[in-house]
């Protein structure tokens, strides 16, 4: 199963909806047949530490998206 969170906040890696969102994704890529990750729409994420998240340019979401192929597509705050 392939986990796509999209998330619009701004990320401030000690806290908040990131710590939550990073501790989530690790948990679920432990588990087997499962591939979760993180979308960042607004933020950079060199701060953040996880390979496991992504920042793109407006041009890139949807072709990302696309290649990406989620299951499960998960909204998180406002967009």
């Amino acid at each position: 199963m392939r986990i796509l969170h999209i998330t619009a906040t701004h990320l401030n890696p000690t806290g908040g909806v990131v710590v939550v969102l990073k501790n989530l994704t690790e948990k679920q890529n432990e588990q087997n047949d499962v591939k979760s990750h993180v979308l960042s729409l607004k933020a950079d994420i060199n701060e953040i530490g996880s390979p496991h998240f992504s920042y793109l340019g407006d041009e890139k979401i949807y072709s990302f998206i696309k290649r990406y192929n989620p299951d499960v597509a998960i909204l998180h705050s406002g967009l």
